[in-house]
């Protein structure tokens, strides 16, 4: 009898570092998600940012090269409503 309650005692001692083992494994889990949102949200704001960069860059090449090839601004007026009108039949195209 003695035995069994030894082999008891011993399960319960294990069975209680398990749950122990169990809940830091679960609490640290926790935290690793918390991190892996915050750096998921890092990166959809970086991608955010990249894409507005790369826009006003694309932007200021255009306008540098409307002003550098034509220093008249009826001229320059003229491209950049002519570039609108591309545009906006490059979206009507895709909307199609």
């Amino acid at each position: 009898m003695d035995n069994i309650s030894e082999i008891v005692g011993q399960l319960e001692v294990k069975l209680q570092s398990l749950l122990f083992k169990f809940n830091n494994l679960n609490e640290e889990k926790q935290v690793l998600l918390d991190k892996q949102h915050m750096l998921k949200e890092t990166i959809e704001q970086q991608k955010r940012l990249i894409r507005e960069l790369e826009e006003q860059n694309k932007l200021i090449k255009v306008a540098k090269t409307i002003s550098v090839q034509h220093k008249d601004p009826e001229i320059t007026r003229a491209m950049i409503n002519e570039l609108v009108r591309e545009i906006d039949k490059c979206m009507a195209l895709l909307n199609e």
